[in-house]
This record gives structure tokens, C-alpha cells and sequence, in this order.
């Protein structure tokens, strides 16, 4: 049998470790969190974010303790007093209600995707209100999901073929109008040609235009590519705008998609006029 100093050295012992055990569980908790909030800041996909899992699993690791420690107390002569295991419970309650944990509360209804903080939502769809998954705008009568606010973006993408090719003989004077036109009323202006328009242009602007692509003035899609699709990429990408008359109907992929980005436009003598609709309908 133990002897009495013995027995009190013991009972002190596990007095430490139980409240080691309480505040590292504590420590661990904390740091769980934060770190998940800090994998949903920087758009982690890999990582699954379960905050009804997360919250069950924190609470048990919290009780354990209280478990250990009341199970202690009673073999060893309540040698942890009720009151401190009293006390550390009502510490994880508090400390529990803290964490604003949620279930799943954000769900887009087109496809049923679950987001679990709003960090994900803005910064997978660029403060934007499009589903990352579906790709499709959400709903006003969308009940489980609110609306992020955003403003209109300021990018176009010039379809530069389509624009030149649209007067005989093609010119790159087109491109340059739409160009002064946008940049003067504030927009980011990106366009894209293809290696075939410097052979349709003028020959007095050849040596030129080959001097803007150099100098990044144009952006030349790669040879016996579809140029279509670099432009209408690119306006989803950078949730911009294109300018052209091309439906793009014969890229079916995209036919949804980019209805409510095109600019049309139409050539009078010297001057361009561009149909700024659907820009002024996302107005907020």
C-alpha cells in the first residue's frame, strides 16, 4: 500500500496533469480555429472545412478532461476539488459559445454546393454573386444564400480581328478608335488579335502594328489557335466585358456564359459607337 506522503505527492501530481491537459486542450482549440479561418482566407480548396464536425470534435476534446479528471477525483479521495472542475467546464463553455461555428448555412440553390464562410465565397468568385461551380448568377429568390454586393468591372476585351476586319480594307485604325473611346470613359482596355491579321491589314500599317504587338499594345494568340476562345476566357477570367460583333454562337461551351458581357458596335465614317447596355444594366 502507499504511504500517506506518497499518496498526497500522487494526488498533487495528477491535480498538474489534469490542468495541463485542460489548458492544452484549450491552447489546441484556439489554434484549430484560427487556423482554419486562416485556410479559408487564403483559398485553400484542398482542405474540407466541416464547422459541424469542427464543433463536435472540439467538445469532445474538451470534455475529456472533466471526464478524467472526475473519474480521478472519485478513485483518489476527490483529491481535484468539485469546484475546480466546476470552474474549468463553465471556461470551455464560454470559450465554445465564443466560436461562431456554422452548419453549412450558405448553399447555392442551382447546384446545391455548400459553402462554409463567406471568405470563400469572396474570394472564389472575385466579390462577385456567381456560384464558383455552376458558374450561374444567383437568384434574387434565392432563400439560403445572400447577395454580395459588387460593382460593375471596368475591363473590356476587344475582339481586334472582328474590329478591324469590320470596314474594307481592314485597318487597324478600328482598334485604335474603340481603344481612345474606352480609355477616355475609364474602362482597362485588353485586346487580342490573331497572327493572320497582320496579312488582312494594310500594308502602310503592317510595320506598326507588328510594333504594338512588341510592345504589348495587342496581345497575339499563339499561331493556328482559336482565337475566339483566348477572348472569352479571358473576359470570364477577369470578369470583364468583350467588344464585338461575333455571337460566338459557334462556341456552344460559352453561349450562356457570354450573353451578358458583349459590346456591340458600329463604325460611322470616322468615329465608333458602342453599345454600352448590358455594362449600364449592372450598373449598381
Amino acid at each position: 500500500m502507499l504511504k500517506f506522503k506518497e499518496f498526497s505527492r500522487l494526488k498533487s501530481r495528477l491535480d498538474y496533469l489534469i490542468i495541463l491537459i485542460i489548458i492544452s486542450s484549450i491552447g489546441f482549440t484556439l489554434i484549430a480555429y484560427f487556423s482554419m479561418l486562416i485556410f479559408v482566407k487564403l483559398n485553400i480548396k484542398t482542405i474540407n472545412l466541416n464547422f459541424k464536425g469542427t464543433s463536435i470534435f472540439i467538445f469532445f476534446i474538451l470534455t475529456i478532461p472533466f471526464i478524467t479528471g472526475g473519474f480521478f477525483s472519485l478513485i483518489l479521495d476527490r483529491s481535484i476539488s468539485q469546484e475546480k472542475i466546476q470552474n474549468s467546464l463553465l471556461l470551455s463553455h464560454c470559450i465554445i459559445c465564443l466560436l461562431p461555428l456554422k452548419n453549412n448555412v450558405i448553399k447555392c440553390n442551382h447546384c446545391n454546393y455548400k459553402y462554409h464562410s463567406w471568405h470563400q465565397v469572396k474570394n472564389h468568385n472575385q466579390k462577385t454573386n456567381k456560384c464558383m461551380i455552376c458558374e450561374k448568377f444567383l437568384s434574387k429568390n434565392d432563400q439560403n444564400i445572400q447577395k454580395i454586393s459588387k460593382k460593375p468591372n471596368n475591363i473590356v476585351i476587344i475582339d481586334g480581328a472582328n474590329l478591324a476586319c469590320d470596314s474594307r480594307p481592314a485597318t487597324v485604325e478600328n482598334i485604335k478608335l474603340a481603344q481612345e473611346l474606352l480609355i477616355a470613359k475609364g474602362f482597362e482596355v485588353i485586346c487580342f488579335v490573331s497572327p493572320s491579321l497582320k496579312y488582312r491589314i494594310l500594308e502602310e500599317e503592317r510595320s506598326e502594328f507588328i510594333n504594338d504587338i512588341e510592345r504589348g499594345r495587342y496581345i497575339q494568340t499563339p499561331a493556328k489557335a482559336y482565337d475566339d476562345k483566348f477572348i472569352l476566357e479571358a473576359a470570364l477570367k477577369f470578369n470583364g466585358y468583350v467588344l464585338s460583333n461575333d455571337k460566338f454562337s459557334d462556341i456552344i461551351e460559352y453561349k450562356d456564359k457570354i450573353q451578358d458581357r458583349r459590346m456591340t458596335f458600329t463604325l460611322v465614317k470616322d468615329e465608333i459607337i458602342i453599345d454600352f447596355k448590358n455594362y449600364a444594366s449592372k450598373k449598381p
